[in-house]
């Protein structure tokens, strides 16, 4: 699946309770830092306190995606945009996986090299194109609210999940839709 320029995938909000199940293991931060400290695996993470937590641990992401909030506030925690000083910015509205964010996401992942991407909305469905453009033994990080991290082994499996929920969102012309 791919967009076109000017496209987003956009999660109805009547499917949106399927994403409040986690997607992999939740685990402790503890937990989640010691596996990845013995394995190295090229990491990937999406949110702003895993990614801070990573780094903090001593760890880097090859991928960091974060949005400078946290669970949707307001307020900005400014810390990942100071620790980042060269960075990637895309657009991307709650519900939706831009087209910008989806090509940002592939280009990062086909280059191996650290990147980290800000971005002005939400960053919560980035995991599901990362899953999917990830390579086999990649690891996926994710912040799941009062519960820890979200760690996902990229796997066939893990991309036919990713899949599947890319199956529930639709297509949409956001020039058409920002037009009204």
């Amino acid at each position: 699946m791919d967009l076109k320029p000017g496209e987003a995938f956009l999660l109805p909000e009547h499917m949106r309770y399927k994403l409040k199940a986690p997607f992999g293991k939740v685990l402790s931060e503890q937990k989640a830092i010691g596996i990845l400290e013995d394995s190295k695996p090229f990491l990937i993470t999406v949110g702003d306190v895993v990614t801070k937590t990573v780094i903090l641990a001593g760890l880097k992401p090859g991928l960091a995606v974060f949005d400078s909030k946290t669970r949707r506030s307001r307020e900005k925690d400014d810390y990942l945009l100071d620790f980042y000083k060269s960075k990637e910015a895309v657009k991307n509205p709650p519900g939706h996986i831009t087209y910008e964010l989806w090509h940002k996401v592939g280009a990062a992942l086909a280059q191996r090299t650290e990147s980290h991407i800000f971005v002005d909305g939400e960053e919560d469905l980035a995991a599901i194109p990362c899953v999917l453009m990830g390579r086999t033994g990649d690891v996926l990080l994710y912040g799941v609210p009062d519960s820890g991290i979200g760690l996902v082994q990229i796997n066939n499996v893990a991309k036919d999940i990713a899949y599947n929920l890319l199956r529930m969102m639709y297509v949409e012309d956001t020039n058409k839709s920002h037009q009204k």
